[in-house]
């Protein structure tokens, strides 16, 4: 879910994030927003291992019992 849910901060149309990274880098938007795809696609791989694959969710909690 926090995964999930950081992807939704940076992504528009309600990305928050991504409107206050935009005003402190004092640049527009759009450029904002393409600069972000490729974090974007990484995250949204990391999502997909995190769900479908229970080994990488299991980890820690397997390691340290």
């Amino acid at each position: 879910m926090v995964v999930n849910l950081a992807i939704g901060f940076i992504t528009p149309p309600l990305g928050i994030n991504l409107f206050v990274a935009a005003r402190v880098g004092e640049e527009p938007l759009e450029t904002v927003t393409k600069g972000i795809v490729p974090f974007i696609l990484v995250m949204i791989l990391c999502l997909l291992l995190v769900t479908f694959i229970s080994g990488f969710t299991m980890f820690l909690p397997t390691f340290l019992s």
